[in-house]
């Protein structure tokens, strides 16, 4: 039966150090039994006895001896869990006094249940009339008071429990010596450690499938409570080695999957505290000294010890290879007549994905190790992940990590520091990273076979590899979020500033990419494009003064250009990841809000000629241009490729195509609050009316409709801006305007931008 609020308040917690008291006092009396009896007992029978008798007096002197040691350590350890039980219940007891108070100063009155209605005496009449006309906010304040302090009663219980079960444990018999039923001689006085000695315990017994239901819960409970803590972490993943950690995670996963699926949830959770415990083990914590005048840092000693053993370890369990029911089970196992095993990585990484929070370094070197272990060129087998099937969701497999590569970028893509690090060209380790997934890897892990060529002796023949099609998926995520600083589908800026490894990456990316796609648009894989989009829509003014070809270069720009990216290279960037309809369109949008954002920047004098002549207002509206007219000559280029495997013109479209007003909104980071959205979602539809209106059109079709209407777009764009400031028709359209020299050299620009030779775009 669990505590209740008012045995909560009420309980003494006093009696705690009483007992622990007495239980340590117990202990060091043991200790002075076991002098006595060594120097009076075991002394007496030192002095020449022999015989059988004196065997056996000697046998049971031993045992006797160890029982009293026994019961000294278990003494002495049950007292000092108890003084850390009254430490922490008198914490958290302290912490639902401060609830209460918390609620006595919201208006609530507390009863001794710990139930929050309103104090109808301490509100004003006026608050009395809101909560009188609106019932239901009344409620949902009062249960979220009593809701609140009922966490923090749970809280004190959940300790309560803990202790209980520890000192229960503590008082057993469990070192395999002495007389049978005796004293613990293993006991340990500490917690965490001890929680984790018996969370170790309880996971062998799931593991190998002979738990009871008290014990299942029992783990549930200590690791769900205690898998923050670094004590209780690293002793529980000590007591079972990556090996025993993975096997642990394999037997969760067949019984969530192949199992009752009602109990999927339960062993789900389990796994996720098992993978949080993981995270808090493997953090290692810096610390900051001064060396001859300079700060230093350095990484925890007992930390680091832990860390490097077990990821030496993991190393070794990594490349192993485990029987996993689920995976076993697969349809393809009778193509080879043999169960297919997971290896170590492919479940360790499954495992990781259900928990949060990981380190930086850890995941750097679980990337590096794992490499290493497919790697040709660091004596790796490419092959070595290789299933006879997919798991990338068709039969709702997609829960495992085939590719632990890219799953481990795929958790790296959660923390974005982590991934610039991880990829930073400054580095050549980041760009021999980037090398490696983009030019030289294996992503081909899932094996075929040709049915046609086989006999009766064997019936398959096994075929070349080929890709999962969710391949790529964590690269992907792990680019992106090492570009924009932003985990990807995380809620989007209003405001990027890169920093320098942010920018590093994005710049080696593109002019890799842009160099690698120039003759084949499909060395781009399909499944980063819109990730790659993604990042483009990070760098508004960048793009956008790219495709202007001011300078052919934007590193000039910034005031660290340790490279740089060609409006060539940007463009060839943009066509290949405009392959896929929603990244294009992702571009296409972010770019148009930059034209529209710029253009509001325009004056009443840039229409007028009032004021002196105007550089910017001349680079905005060309600018703008070049930017319209360019993207649109990419689109036509997409839309009329004539390589083998030809785009579907249908399929491009209905991607493109917008689901809801608010869906392209999301996609740009850089979405101003003064940004003309009228005008926005205006020659936002207008171009995917266009696509639909170019579908059967030939590439000179398709530009020629882009001469007649594309400028017009742009045109709206800026007359809106002029009507605005309240610029005169003659001043706009007149032979002498500036207004007019404006819309001249936009529309000179579009057409500009639309007549771009071929080459760039790697036809």
């Amino acid at each position: 039966m669990s505590l209740t609020y008012r045995e909560v308040l009420d309980g003494d917690l006093s009696t705690l150090l009483d007992a622990a008291a007495d239980w340590k006092r117990m202990g060091r009396k043991f200790g002075e039994l076991k002098s006595d009896y060594n120097k009076h007992v075991k002394g007496a029978m030192a002095n020449g006895w022999t015989g059988i008798a004196a065997d056996m007096a000697q046998d049971s002197a031993r045992d006797t001896n160890h029982e009293f040691t026994a019961a000294e350590r278990s003494a002495k350890a049950i007292g000092a869990l108890l003084e850390q039980a009254h430490d922490e219940l008198s914490r958290l007891k302290q912490k639902v006094k401060e609830t209460r108070s918390e609620a006595v100063d919201a208006k609530m009155y507390v009863d001794e249940d710990g139930v929050c209605t309103y104090d109808e005496s301490r509100i004003s009449a006026k608050t009395k009339e809101a909560l009188a006309h609106d019932p239901v906010e009344r409620q949902k304040t009062e249960q979220h008071w009593t809701q609140k302090i009922a966490n923090a009663v749970k809280a004190v219980a959940e300790a309560d429990r803990n202790y209980k079960l520890i000192i229960q444990e503590a008082a057993k018999d469990k070192d395999g010596k002495g007389l049978d039923g005796g004293f613990n001689g293993k006991a340990i006085g500490d917690v965490e450690k001890y929680s984790g000695v018996r969370a170790a315990d309880l996971a062998k017994k799931i593991d190998a499938g002979k738990e009871s239901e008290g014990e299942r819960k029992e783990f549930e409970f200590l690791v769900r409570r205690n898998s923050d803590d670094r004590d209780f972490s690293r002793t529980m993943l000590n007591g079972l080695g990556p090996d025993g950690t993975i096997s642990l995670a394999n037997e969760f996963n067949d019984r969530a999957y192949g199992g009752d699926s009602s109990d999927k949830s339960r062993y789900l959770g389990m796994e996720k505290y098992l993978a949080n415990s993981v995270a808090t083990a493997t953090s290692v914590r810096m610390h900051k000294k001064k060396v001859n005048g300079k700060v230093v840092t350095y990484p925890d000693k007992g930390d680091k010890a832990f860390y490097d053993q077990w990821r030496e370890k993991l190393k070794k369990a990594g490349v192993k290879k485990y029987d996993m029911d689920v995976v076993e089970d697969s349809k393809v196992r009778t193509r080879t007549h043999q169960a297919p095993s997971a290896r170590g990585y492919q479940s360790f990484v499954t495992l990781l994905e259900h928990g949060s929070g990981y380190d930086g370094r850890f995941l750097h070197d679980l990337a590096d190790d794992i490499r290493a272990a497919e790697d040709p060129k660091k004596h790796g087998d490419p092959d070595i992940w290789d299933l006879d099937k997919g798991f990338s969701g068709k039969d709702d497999d997609d829960w495992f990590a085939n590719d632990p590569l890219d799953g481990t970028l795929g958790l790296m893509s959660k923390d974005p520091d982590t991934a610039t690090s991880y990829f930073d060209p400054r580095t050549q380790e980041g760009k021999d990273r980037l090398h490696y997934l983009r030019v030289d890897r294996d992503w081909n892990l899932v094996n075929t076979f040709d049915f046609t060529r086989g006999n009766d002796t064997n019936p398959i023949i096994e075929s070349s590899d080929q890709e999962d099609a969710d391949n790529r998926v964590g690269y992907g995520a792990a680019l992106e979020a090492a570009m924009t600083g932003h985990a990807p589908d995380s809620e989007t800026p209003q405001s990027f500033s890169p920093n320098q490894g942010q920018r590093a990456v994005f710049e080696e990316v593109v002019n890799s990419y842009a160099s690698q796609t120039e003759t084949d648009q499909a060395a781009m894989p399909q499944n980063i494009r819109q990730n790659m989009a993604n990042a483009v829509a990070y760098y508004p003014e960048d793009v956008n003064r790219l495709l202007g070809e001011r300078g052919n270069t934007y590193a000039h720009f910034h005031e660290h250009p340790h490279r740089n990216i060609s409006s060539t290279s940007m463009i060839q960037f943009i066509r290949a990841a405009g392959e896929d309809g929603q990244a294009f369109r992702t571009i296409h949008d972010s770019q148009l809000a930059q034209v529209i954002d710029r253009v509001s920047g325009l004056e009443y004098e840039d229409f007028t000629g009032e004021g002196p002549p105007n550089n910017k207002a001349d680079l905005i509206v060309k600018d703008s241009g070049k930017t319209m007219g360019t993207l649109d000559k990419i689109r036509a280029d997409i839309l009329t490729d004539e390589r083998d495997e030809k785009i579907d013109k249908n399929n491009w479209a209905q991607l493109y195509a917008y689901h809801g007003i608010a869906a392209p909104v999301s996609r740009i980071p850089i979405f101003g609050a003064d940004l003309d959205r009228a005008t926005y979602f205006a020659t936002r539809d207008a171009a995917e009316d266009a696509n639909a209106a170019i579908m059967e059109k030939s590439h000179k079709q398709i530009i020629e409709h882009y001469k007649r209407n594309g400028f017009p777009k742009l045109e709206e764009i800026i007359t809106k801006r002029a009507d605005q400031l309240g610029v005169k028709d003659e001043d706009l359209y007149g032979d002498e305007g500036r207004g007019s020299n404006l819309l001249s050299d936009a529309g000179t620009s579009y057409s500009a931008g639309l007549s771009i030779t071929d080459p760039p775009m790697g036809n």
